[in-house]
């Protein structure tokens, strides 16, 4: 559903999603996710069991299997709370 901020997400049923309204919250099994780079990370862990379970396929993963690939992924992912992390 549209979340329409200051509105929608202060609700009762959005804020047992989330209780700290924020957005975007995603709905996964046994829960929800409500940071955008958890959020990021689990869809891309998600794609790689998609292809894990796909018999052969020729598709590159979105996320990297190599721990030091995903680690410099996760790098830029983390970033922005470098960027824009206030004191």
């Amino acid at each position: 559903k549209p979340v329409v901020l200051g509105l929608t997400n202060q609700t009762p049923s959005f804020l047992a999603r989330n209780p700290r309204g924020q957005v975007p919250t995603l709905e996964v099994e046994g829960g929800s996710l409500s940071e955008s780079n958890a959020i990021c990370r689990f869809l891309a862990n998600e794609s790689l069991s998609l292809l894990s379970a796909a018999p052969s396929s020729s598709k590159k993963p979105i996320y990297p299997r190599d721990p030091t690939t995903r680690a410099l992924v996760d790098c830029w992912l983390d970033i922005d709370c470098e960027l824009f992390l206030t004191v």
